[in-house]
This record gives structure tokens, C-alpha cells and sequence, in this order.
């Protein structure tokens, strides 16, 4: 649209208008309205912006953050809601829980997803200087908001395409990976990696494949392809462990 402006138009738009990057993070069930147009959502949400790419003299609206530097405040999105989500539907899924909510209302659960984000939590405070006691309440409102008793999530829906969400750059391997760079065992994620593995949901396609990976190569084999953890990499053998566990626990 921008090339079918006049000049003057486009001198206009390049001093008054401004496309900053942005994140933003709020959760949206399963809707089941008859009227298309309406929608459940949770009340908490944050909208962070990107300021530098704004300009100088804007005026802010209520209600966004402004950073200098989004990509911290992405990866804290990613590596808390994103991985604390799937780590609730995959670990609530072995046990045989239909909705996040039934879930985290099995304080066993509870203690997992924490473990969890506090191994991400680690890497972020690490990497990005957030101030522990602030990131610790940040985990505990996250905590608080998947026990939303007024929405209803299904583990299906959360831990669907796990072939994505086990990829080399998203919510469990990377902040995993970057946690053992640094000294830390990512235990907890590692079972979460596993649940992962387990999550067969026929339905979805996603699930559907990485099982046929599994059966036709080996979990071992299967995780080095779809994470790009190599096999002997200590990381894929603790996945490995844990997923045996799993199994074992299950017969």
C-alpha cells in the first residue's frame, strides 16, 4: 500500500507513522460461542512494545510496556507462559487429565510446570539481568492464571503440533540447551521433553508423525532429528531416561 502513495503522502507517513515490533501475551481458550463474534479470554495480558523503533516525542498508551530491547521480553514470554503451558498439558496428559485446569488443580503438577520454569527462569535471569524476586513473582502469576477455574483448556489443544514445540529454537530446547551451556542440568525440562514424546493424540497430526518417528527409529534417533540434539549429547540421553521411566511407570 505504502508504494501506491503520492510523494507527499509518503513524506507525510515516513516522519508520523511507525511500525514497532511487539509482543503480546494473553490466553485464548477453545471458544464454544454460537455467535462467532464472541470471545473468552483470561483478564491478564500484557502488550509489550518495541520503543526504539518509535518516534522520539510518542505519546505511550495506556496500558503497553515500552522497551528498549523486545527480544528479552519475548524469550521471558516464551520460555515462562509458552514452556509452563505445554509442560502442564504434556505432564497432565500422562496422568490422564483432559483440561489444563483439571491439571494444575493436582499440586504433583504444580511442583513440575515450578520446577520447570525455574530451569528457564535461571537462563533468563542469567542472559538478561532480570531481577530474580521480580521474575519469581512473574512465575507465580503465570502459575496463577493456568488455575483460572473460569477457563476451560484442554491438554489436547495446549500440547498440540509437538514437533514444533520440541524444535531447536522454541519453549523446551532451546532454553534447555542454553541452561546446560551454562552449568545447569535441565532435569525438569528434560522430563517435559519426554511427556512430549508420549503426548499421542492421533488427531493431530503433529502427534501422529513424531509417533511414527519413534516407532520407526527410536526414540534416541527420533529426538537427534527433531530437536537437533545429537544422540550422544547428554541432554538427549536424559530425555531418553526420563521417557523410559515414563514408560516403565505406565506398564
Amino acid at each position: 500500500m505504502y508504494g501506491h502513495l503520492d510523494e507527499a503522502v509518503r513524506a507525510q507517513a515516513d516522519t508520523t507513522v511507525a511500525f514497532p515490533d511487539a509482543a503480546v501475551d494473553r490466553i485464548v481458550p477453545i471458544q464454544h460461542h454460537e455467535d462467532p463474534l464472541a470471545v473468552t479470554v483470561e483478564p491478564f495480558y500484557e502488550w509489550v512494545v518495541d520503543a526504539s523503533a518509535m518516534f522520539p516525542g510518542y505519546k505511550p498508551v495506556e496500558g503497553v510496556h515500552y522497551v528498549e530491547n523486545l527480544v528479552p521480553y519475548i524469550e521471558r514470554k516464551l520460555f515462562t507462559v509458552n514452556t509452563g503451558h505445554c509442560a502442564a498439558a504434556y505432564i497432565g496428559d500422562l496422568q490422564g487429565y483432559e483440561t489444563i485446569q483439571q491439571a494444575m488443580a493436582d499440586e504433583s503438577i504444580v511442583s513440575e510446570v515450578k520446577a520447570a520454569l525455574h530451569e528457564t527462569g535461571a537462563v533468563l535471569v542469567g542472559r538478561y539481568g532480570f531481577d530474580q524476586a521480580e521474575h519469581n513473582a512473574y512465575i507465580a502469576k503465570i502459575i496463577g492464571r493456568f488455575r483460572n477455574p473460569h477457563l476451560t483448556d484442554e491438554v489436547t489443544r495446549v500440547g498440540r503440533s509437538p514437533i514444533r514445540k520440541l524444535s531447536p529454537n522454541d519453549r523446551l530446547v532451546r532454553p534447555a540447551l542454553q541452561a546446560y551451556e551454562t552449568g545447569i542440568e535441565p532435569k525438569q525440562l528434560a522430563r517435559v521433553m519426554a511427556a512430549a514424546l508420549r503426548f499421542d493424540y492421533p488427531e493431530d497430526p503433529e502427534s501422529a508423525e513424531l509417533q511414527q518417528a519413534i516407532r520407526e527409529q527410536g526414540v534416541q534417533r527420533a529426538v537427534a532429528q527433531i530437536t537437533s540434539i545429537p544422540e550422544d549429547h547428554p541432554v538427549n540421553r536424559l530425555i531418553l531416561a526420563n521417557y523410559e521411566q515414563m514408560g516403565a511407570e505406565r506398564s
